[in-house]
């Protein structure tokens, strides 16, 4: 009986030991996936962070700068606003804008100056109209041609020039504004184009050159 007793009971401890550890292993086991599991869920859930950073990368505009001056511009800008680079390539008649005859450009001497005032050759911003003055005449010596840019330290260019034919040459007349009188740039206008038709005037009419100059 005792030993049957104890056999049973020996038994019986067995099955429960071995209950015991399989229930262990079971759990040892599901906590490794678990673990495992988790794992996978970190490295996915790192991986999707990662994948957004990409993504919101690639679409954020990058900043490029203009080849010429540095400054920022954007995708899609023709020009620089800062010194008129042009930035993207394009001739008259494939797409870029005609050239509205205002004349050639002051850099590159392209007829190509568009509406807003920039050179489509060059892509240089034009200067006003009396930023930059030129005139060329033909004359039986040769051509003859005088040129008046605005100083850069002044907003306006204040001098003006005229040149005026005779049969015996050229008169030539710079005048130099004053920056101190209500309308500097219209006073030299009018005292060159005068200086010069009366200079010329007298140079026809067989004066020296010196009383000529003296004359007008």
């Amino acid at each position: 009986m005792n030993g049957n007793g104890n056999g049973d009971m020996d038994g019986e401890g067995n099955d429960t030991a071995v209950e015991a550890n399989e229930t262990a292993a079971n759990g040892a086991n599901g906590a490794s996936a678990d673990e495992n599991a988790g794992g996978m869920s970190a490295r996915d859930a790192n991986g999707g962070h990662a994948a957004a950073r990409a993504e919101a990368s690639a679409a954020k505009p990058a900043e490029l700068g203009c080849p010429q001056c540095g400054v920022v511009v954007y995708p899609g800008e023709a020009f620089c606003e800062n010194c008129g680079r042009q930035l993207i390539a394009g001739r008259p008649g494939n797409g870029a804008p005609q050239p509205s005859g205002r004349g050639r450009c002051a850099g590159c001497a392209e007829p190509a100056v568009d509406a807003e005032g920039y050179c489509e050759h060059c892509g240089m911003k034009q200067p006003a109209d009396r930023d930059h003055l030129e005139v060329e005449l033909a004359t039986p010596g040769g051509p003859v041609a005088g040129v008046s840019d605005r100083g850069r330290r002044y907003a306006r260019n204040e001098d003006a020039f005229a040149i005026a034919p005779h049969p015996t040459g050229v008169a030539a007349v710079v005048c130099d504004g004053v920056g101190s009188s209500p309308r500097p740039e219209t006073a030299s206008r009018a005292a060159a184009d005068t200086a010069a038709s009366e200079i010329a005037t007298a140079l026809g009419a067989g004066a020296a050159p010196a009383e000529a100059v003296r004359t007008a």
